[in-house]
């Protein structure tokens, strides 16, 4: 298993075939258990049907101990008692009560796929989710930076470079902005890539370095004068060092 670095391979199996995609079909197999709202009806309708047989059948006993028609004992007897404790009401009312609830966490932003999760969202005191893709979008931007011994905002910055204002005395590009653009720019794992043979080649990548990508391109193009993969294509990469959680840092050469 490959956990770092760069290399090519070779696909041999894709989709359920795989490994991974007989584990997901192994996995899928498992049923679904019933809810929390689900499983407490169950058991009231449970509950309820056996009070309702034992109230229908002590009426049909005592009716028939009283030497009453049989016939008349059930129909006027067990089959009344058993339909009056049917909770006709009962679906609709849980169903009105959770869709006033959803439509309520509607006005929130709250999507509710299914009703019946509902009670078990209200009875939750700890919500674990993961953030990227499912709190964000996963798209990194630049908003401040720290360089000429300042800070800017990136609207900030990108004017100045879109001005001139950053320019050194000799009226080349500032050594700074040079330097930090050459850091966020080349020593960056960012590729070009067509997602079909007759579609756009688009920037793919690390979410960060997309980012610094994004927004170092208009300044690479206001200070020099060149797009940002021209820039990258006359300093090309001869050897570098991928990012590694354990040291924190990458190199490129």
């Amino acid at each position: 298993l490959v956990v770092d670095g760069g290399c090519f391979a070779m696909a041999i199996r894709t989709g359920d075939d795989t490994l991974i995609g007989t584990m997901v079909e192994m996995t899928g197999d498992v049923g679904k258990s019933a809810s929390t709202l689900k499983a407490d009806i169950e058991y009231f309708v449970k509950v309820l049907t056996i009070f309702a047989l034992f109230q229908a059948a002590l009426v049909f006993i005592v009716g028939i101990a009283r030497g009453l028609d049989p016939i008349q004992v059930f129909v006027q007897g067990f089959v009344v008692i058993m339909i009056g404790n049917v909770p006709q009401g009962l679906p609709t009312t849980v169903t009105a009560c959770l869709f006033i609830v959803a439509e309520s966490m509607g006005r929130q932003n709250v999507f509710v796929k299914k009703l019946d999760v509902i009670e078990t969202l209200g009875s939750c005191t700890l919500i674990c989710t993961d953030k990227t893709g499912t709190l964000t979008l996963n798209v990194m931007s630049v908003a401040n930076m720290w360089v000429f011994d300042k800070k800017q905002s990136q609207d900030e910055f990108a004017a100045a470079a879109a001005s001139g204002g950053q320019k050194s005395s000799s009226g080349g590009a500032n050594p700074q902005l040079l330097a930090l653009m050459n850091v966020a720019v080349l020593n960056s794992r960012v590729v070009l890539e067509k997602k079909s043979s007759d579609s756009e080649a688009l920037p793919s990548g690390d979410a960060t370095e997309l980012g610094l990508y994004r927004f170092f391109s208009s300044c690479i193009q206001s200070c020099i004068g060149q797009d940002i993969e021209t820039y990258r294509g006359r300093l090309g990469k001869v050897h570098e060092i991928p990012f590694n959680s354990s040291f924190k840092w990458q190199m490129s050469i």
